[in-house]
């Protein structure tokens, strides 16, 4: 299953990020804040945008679609 995460960027978006990988889903994650540094971050590697849901709506939906 493919599994967007909005506000990825924070740590309960990382965390269940994380537990979607694990599942074996496939994930996607949007935030407004660029992506922090694995020392601030649970390490997670998976794509990870910063955009603003109520600003750049546009480019959300872009990456959904091809998602």
């Amino acid at each position: 299953m493919k599994i967007l995460v909005l506000g990825a960027g924070g740590c309960f978006g990382q965390s269940f990020a994380q537990y979607a990988i694990n599942e074996g889903h496939r994930v996607i994650g949007i935030g407004r804040s660029p992506k922090k540094p694995k020392c601030f971050s649970l390490g997670i590697d998976f794509p990870y945008y910063p955009y603003h849901l109520a600003f750049e709506l546009d480019y959300i939906l872009e990456k959904i679609r091809y998602f």
